[in-house]
């Protein structure tokens, strides 16, 4: 068979073939492809992102659960950007989501302070209100007249749930540890005084009495 080319002969397995050099220029392009996704084909890429190593993820990861989220945003390759736009956070990007998480996490120590114990039932009394003192609640009469308030919810042996108060005081021209309590009923959305005790001293409910007073004073005039 004649060459379409002048001067040359035709051979089926020259390397000039047209189709050849259209392979050859397909696998260049492929290369290229292959280097600006990091060295994988892009299909190939999408599949290999599993959930934790989304950002957004890893984010949540760092503020609720915070040692396992810093872990994996600093020790796996972490992707960001839409299903069809895919990429590798950066290690500036990992910074910055490092120093929110961590101060988001601060600040939520902070707001909780030394509380412990089932936060319901201390938002229900602290957010409640007595009926010697119906126009503050408690939480507020315990921040105007106790130096550092600490909010403790518990459980006793009977079943009785409650929330100590634990502060210390200024009583009788001396520093005491006080802790005053309260009996919840969660069904019935109310709570009662129970017990107060001073250096681990149970008091008499004329003295109790005598306390939430001045609280409640303190917060009258806060």
């Amino acid at each position: 068979m004649e060459s379409a080319w002048p001067g040359r002969d035709f051979n089926p397995h020259s390397k000039w073939r047209r189709g050849s050099k259209v392979q050859g220029k397909d696998k260049e392009r492929s290369k290229m492809e292959m280097q600006l996704t990091g060295g994988e084909a892009p299909s190939a890429q999408k599949e290999s992102v599993t959930v934790f190593r989304k950002l957004w993820v890893v984010a949540a990861l760092c503020i609720f659960v915070y040692p396992l989220g810093i872990y994996l945003l600093w020790r796996k390759k972490i992707f960001r950007g839409s299903p069809n736009n895919i990429r590798e956070l950066s290690v500036k990007g990992k910074w910055l989501v490092t120093m929110i998480a961590t101060f988001l996490v601060a600040a939520r120590l902070l707001t909780l302070g030394g509380n412990t114990g089932d936060p319901a039932l201390i938002t229900l009394v602290s957010g409640g209100t007595l009926k010697s003192c119906p126009d503050h609640t408690v939480g507020e009469m315990a921040a105007s007249f106790m130096g550092s308030p600490q909010w403790e919810a518990g459980k006793g042996k009977d079943g009785t749930e409650f929330v100590n108060i634990n502060s210390s005081i200024l009583m009788g021209g001396k520093n005491v540890d006080a802790s005053l309590q309260f009996i919840v009923n969660k069904q019935e959305s109310s709570f009662s005084y129970r017990a107060l005790e001073i250096n681990g001293v149970p008091q008499i409910n004329l003295v109790a009495m005598g306390l939430m007073q001045k609280m409640c004073e303190a917060a009258k005039h806060r």
